[in-house]
């Protein structure tokens, strides 16, 4: 008898969430959509949002507290000379590792890099996820994007 009893609650929960979710899709089916042409209308981005890198060139002092403070180290950097004589020849950043964490913007004494609302990622190759900022190029080389 208690088994029976207990065949018979566990079927009437079953029916009554099957239910509940049956009149929550009706009640979204009927209700105004909510969609966007997403290329020519975007959604507005919130000011907090952590977007892909901007880095300025010209206040850069390659300190290196950038790429030492980066949780994942995706931040690469190549320098040469040092006080008026430095001369950055690299500034790298690998988005396949990148956590967007800002903790690179946080610690760096110049403001030369930070983040900006752009969100856009989309790539055909994995080595065009490694930008180079002072040379404004992917990590490919051009025999491979031929290809």
């Amino acid at each position: 008898m208690k088994n029976f009893k207990k065949y018979f609650k566990q079927l009437y929960l079953g029916i009554l969430t099957n239910l509940k979710g049956l009149f929550l899709t009706i009640k979204y089916f009927f209700k105004k959509k909510v969609t966007l042409s997403y290329p020519e209308i975007k959604e507005d981005i919130p000011l907090s949002f952590r977007g892909i890198h901007k880095y300025n060139k010209n206040k850069c002092i390659a300190c290196l507290i950038c790429k030492n403070n980066c949780p994942v180290s995706c931040i690469d950097i190549e320098s040469e000379g040092k006080g008026q004589d430095l001369k950055i020849k690299g500034y790298k950043i690998d988005y396949s590792k990148c956590l967007f964490c800002s903790m690179c913007e946080e610690n760096c004494p110049k403001k030369a890099i930070y983040l900006s609302n752009e969100y856009n990622l989309c790539v055909d190759k994995r080595c065009d996820l490694i930008v180079d900022f002072v040379k404004e190029t992917s990590n490919c080389d051009n025999s491979k994007k031929e290809n």
